[in-house]
């Protein structure tokens, strides 16, 4: 581990050795901030590497030298693929692009240009973040279904024939995780030449990512990766690359790699966000995904047994929130007779920052946790949520 990395004090202990007090010395080295941020699924806070790397980037390069910039930008988006390539092991081809909104927006608008229908049909669930489904819901040469569940989606598999199969391996509102083997497995046996997208922006260094036969997957890099603003992944298939044109077909490619640069942003931008990307998975690295992963999942299971306590304490009416143990780092209250915003509102005064999601039948609080969090603060945190109600 790097000294940068991880404070002096704990460079001697394998971070699957830390103590509750090491994490906590941990979080103040590296992400040092009164604000607690349980909601890394919109938006993960940056560590104090992220934002030095973002700063050190141009204090030593001239924004007068053109040449330069691009130079040190090509240098570290290599990184990060090779980064990228060590730590997610996909079966795929992995390219570094935007957020994932704005590469399925790409990426679809890609499929109607290449595609010589007049419409394209699509398969999706209803659980789909708008990030990912607003762009059937608005163009005119879609139609789309939408599976209420696992029994919809394979009936209408077996029903239809579609031409894009879309769904996340991890929900946004309740985090279902979706048997995406079997997913997959089927649309292959009924929809011979459908593309298969799976968006992958709930999971990304939160569970491991699918292998699977899929043709696209998706990430930020700006959720439970902790990284920069505006870049994400996109993983290809071997036959994709080969028979897809791309996203960006204009030139002016910043990488050389003839297949992959198709898929990678063109032109001038903003270089930085690289070098943040390269110390995001280097800090990733130096944890470790196994820790991570687990360390967050036993904060998110403490915290929930507090709310739950707490809900239950107070004789408030919820669904939604899982059982024990749970499969990731956060969990979902669905009140049935509670308006959940006004307790959003004071959360966020109090500065502990949550998701709430509000839709038709649907009134939800959802908590991320951190794997850098501690105890203490989670204490902290269901203290003034009791408050709250």
């Amino acid at each position: 581990m790097e000294e940068e990395l991880i404070p002096a004090r704990l460079k001697r202990k394998a971070s699957n050795e830390f103590s509750e007090s090491d994490w906590e010395t941990f979080r103040r080295w590296q992400f040092n901030t009164e604000h607690t941020n349980l909601n890394p699924g919109t938006l993960g806070t940056l560590s104090k590497s992220v934002k030095e790397s973002l700063a050190h980037f141009y204090s030593e390069t001239s924004s007068a030298y053109p040449l330069d910039e691009y130079q040190k930008g090509r240098l570290y988006l290599e990184k990060c693929l090779e980064y990228s390539s060590l730590l997610f092991k996909t079966g795929m081809h992995c390219s570094i692009t935007q957020g994932t909104t704005e590469t399925l927006n790409l990426l679809f608008l890609s499929f109607i240009a290449s595609n010589r229908k007049s419409t394209l049909s699509v398969l999706t669930f209803e659980e789909e973040h708008i990030g990912g489904t607003g762009f059937f819901d608005t163009h005119r040469s879609i139609t789309v279904d939408k599976a209420a569940g696992i029994n919809s989606f394979y009936e209408m598999l077996s029903r239809n024939n579609y031409d894009i199969v879309f769904f996340s391996h991890i929900t946004y509102i309740y985090g279902t995780e979706y048997p995406v083997h079997d997913l997959v497995s089927a649309i292959r046996n009924t929809q011979g030449k459908a593309i298969i997208v799976i968006d992958c922006a709930q999971s990304l260094a939160l569970a491991g990512l699918p292998q699977v036969d899929a043709d696209f997957m998706v990430a930020s890099a700006h959720k439970w990766l902790f990284g920069p603003r505006g870049l994400g992944f996109l993983w290809v298939s071997s036959k994709q690359l080969k028979v897809f044109d791309g996203l960006f077909l204009n030139g002016d490619w910043l990488h050389g790699d003839v297949e992959r640069q198709r898929f990678m942003r063109a032109g001038g931008h903003d270089f930085s966000a690289y070098a943040a990307l390269v110390s995001s998975l280097q800090l990733y690295q130096a944890i470790g995904s196994r820790v991570i992963q687990q360390r967050s999942t036993q904060l998110a299971e403490y915290l929930s047994n507090r709310v739950k306590n707490i809900l239950d304490n107070k004789h408030v009416k919820y669904q939604g929130l899982p059982g024990n143990p749970l499969r990731h780092g956060f969990f979902s209250i669905d009140f049935e007779e509670v308006d959940p915003y006004p307790i959003y509102q004071a959360l966020n005064k109090e500065k502990v920052h949550i998701k709430c999601i509000k839709k038709p039948g649907i009134n939800v609080l959802r908590w991320g946790v951190p794997y850098f969090e501690s105890k203490r603060r989670l204490d902290l945190v269901a203290t003034i949520f009791e408050k709250t109600l």
